[in-house]
């Protein structure tokens, strides 16, 4: 019986996904690059200062614009490898790219 438990926990860890974390300030992001494995999830935070919101945008159509206010997160998981980029409306220069592997 401890076999079998131990067994279901083991399980049980492989089904959990990676999560990073991509941070928005006033006009860029951080990191504005990362590489992640196929099913695991990025979270963006707005720490945007002064506080505002942020309108984060898919240039690939992965989901609506999404405003996002101070402090608040969006979270996406990615189940298709490729390159993915993202910007700020309004501020062309801020933008990120996720390479999903």
């Amino acid at each position: 019986m401890n076999s079998e438990k131990s067994n279901k926990s083991i399980n049980n860890e492989r089904k959990v996904q990676n999560e990073e974390k991509i941070l928005i300030y006033s006009t860029n992001f951080s990191p504005e690059s990362m590489e992640i494995k196929k099913g695991d999830t990025v979270t963006w935070v707005n720490l945007k200062r002064p506080k505002g919101p942020s309108v984060l945008i898919s240039d690939d159509g992965l989901w609506k614009d999404t405003t996002l206010y101070y402090g608040k997160a969006f979270s996406y998981t990615f189940e298709k490898t490729g390159a993915y980029t993202f910007n700020l409306g309004g501020i062309p220069e801020a933008r990120s790219t996720v390479i999903v592997t």
